[in-house]
């Protein structure tokens, strides 16, 4: 999906979603549960495979 999809799937701005993948933003719980929502994964599941 690109970037744009992935930022409309997650409910956020596509600068936003930029700006969390250069490592520019930190990102608040319900962030997290909005970007896994969008990948289709639990939170959980999300950070394991970001290795946190």
């Amino acid at each position: 999906m690109t970037q744009m999809e992935f930022a409309e799937k997650a409910d956020l701005s596509l600068n936003y979603v930029g700006e969390i993948e250069r490592g520019e933003k930190m990102v608040s719980l319900e962030t997290i549960v909005r970007l896994s929502t969008a990948l289709g994964l639990k939170g959980a599941e999300l950070m394991a495979k970001a290795g946190l």
